[in-house]
Order: C-alpha cells, then sequence, then structure tokens
C-alpha cells in the first residue's frame, strides 16, 4: 500500500534499520485500493535471531493525515502571510505584537525584532474611536496617519480586526 513515490524511501529506511539493528520512524503517504491518499506515521524495529541476522521486522502505523495536511495548511498561510503586499501585524491579548510580515517592515521602516513585544500605538496616530469601534464591532477600517521609524508621518489606509478564541 506504500504510495509509489515514497516505495524508495521506505525501503532504504527500513534496510538502515535492519543493517544498524535499529528502529526506524518516518511519515510517508500509503495509497489504497479506492486510489485516496493517507499520511502514515510507520514506525518499527528489526529482532534479530541469536547470530544477529535479522529474523522479523515489526511495527506500527498511524494515520496523521489530518495533522499533515493541517501542517500543509499551515505552511501555505504563512508564505501567504509574508509574501503579501500589505504590511500586516499581530498582536496577542494584551495588545502586543507577536508577528509582522515583510511589508510591515518595508512600509514602517521597523524590522520584526525591534516591534515584537511592543505595544502598536507607536505606528499610528489614531483617535479613540477608532479602538472603540474595534472592541464594539470587532473590526475597524479607514485612513488614518502613521508614523515610520525614521520619524515620517504618513496617510495609510488601514484595516482592523479583532480575532477572538484562536
Amino acid at each position: 500500500l506504500v504510495h509509489p513515490d515514497d516505495r524508495e524511501l521506505v525501503a532504504e529506511s527500513t534496510r538502515a534499520a535492519i543493517r544498524a539493528g535499529e528502529t526506524f520512524d518516518l511519515d510517508h503517504r500509503i495509497q489504497l485500493r479506492s486510489g485516496a491518499v493517507l499520511y502514515v506515521r510507520h514506525q518499527g524495529a528489526c529482532l534479530p535471531d541469536e547470530s544477529g541476522r535479522p529474523r522479523r521486522v515489526f511495527g506500527t502505523m498511524q494515520d496523521v493525515t489530518q495533522r499533515t495536511l493541517a501542517e500543509q495548511r499551515l505552511r501555505l498561510s504563512a508564505q501567504v502571510f509574508e509574501n503579501v503586499s500589505d504590511a500586516i501585524f499581530v498582536t496577542d491579548p494584551q495588545l502586543l505584537i507577536v508577528e509582522a510580515n515583510r511589508a510591515f517592515e518595508v512600509a514602517t521602516g521597523y524590522s520584526k525584532g525591534q516591534v515584537l513585544g511592543k505595544d502598536p500605538s507607536f505606528l499610528a496616530i489614531a483617535d479613540q474611536g477608532m479602538w472603540n469601534a474595534v472592541v464594539e464591532r470587532g473590526f475597524w477600517n479607514g485612513e488614518a496617519w502613521a508614523r515610520r521609524q525614521d520619524g515620517v508621518v504618513f496617510p495609510t489606509r488601514l484595516s482592523v480586526t479583532l480575532v477572538r478564541d484562536i
């Protein structure tokens, strides 16, 4: 059932474990008779006979399809976040910056390292009405003034969205 593209990987991992008398632990795909592809965690070991020759290879497989697909989606989301042309930063519930993308660095002149853990209020000149709208409705869109690292104030279009319960 091992997926054709993964057969050599599985065979080599098994052979290496037999040669070394060690365990193997790898993720790979299997293809069911229906054509469906599952991702599995394959762990096993070689049981040698009295002379040390392999007598039996045994192991387990665990379906990790959902985890693997979630990890793939997460990697894709990270690539989109990092490469989108809009400047984005993310705060934690205490409103401290926990992430920022490259476009943010270009737009503001601040590196990610300079802003992580900081309150973002130093970036924008905003009135209390904006923050009240975010708290009440969960979002705010509009124009505001922002300040670059070099002190230059510039007009910008902002979209602020409150995300809860992640």
